[in-house]
């Protein structure tokens, strides 16, 4: 089998992002960075004389869900990302839509 009819897929041009996406992904950049800059540059409203409050967390949760809650979604984005992978590598052979064999 020659190599170009076993990674067909390889040599296809990408489909480009559309103008919207990327002036979208520019303004919440912009808004993301004038947001951590007010927050950096901003005055302080606390005196020097006034301590933080000790945080204290509920008994049991937390940490614990938080870890178990991230841990399943790793799992969850990384199936999701390989079953998207496998489904191009198997379709791009074909000339059929991957949409229509769901």
């Amino acid at each position: 089998m020659p190599l170009g009819l076993c990674c067909a897929h390889v040599v296809k041009p990408r489909i480009a992002n559309p103008r919207w996406l990327w002036v979208t992904a520019l303004l919440v950049g912009a808004l993301c960075i004038g947001a951590f800059a007010h927050a950096m540059l901003a005055p302080s409203e606390r005196t020097v004389e006034s301590a933080a409050p000790i945080a204290t967390a509920p008994a049991g949760r937390g940490f614990g869900a938080g870890l178990v809650i991230g841990i399943a979604a790793g799992i969850a984005v990384g199936f999701a990302i390989a079953r998207q992978r496998s489904v191009v590598v198997e379709t791009s052979a074909g000339d059929h839509s991957s949409r229509s064999n769901p």
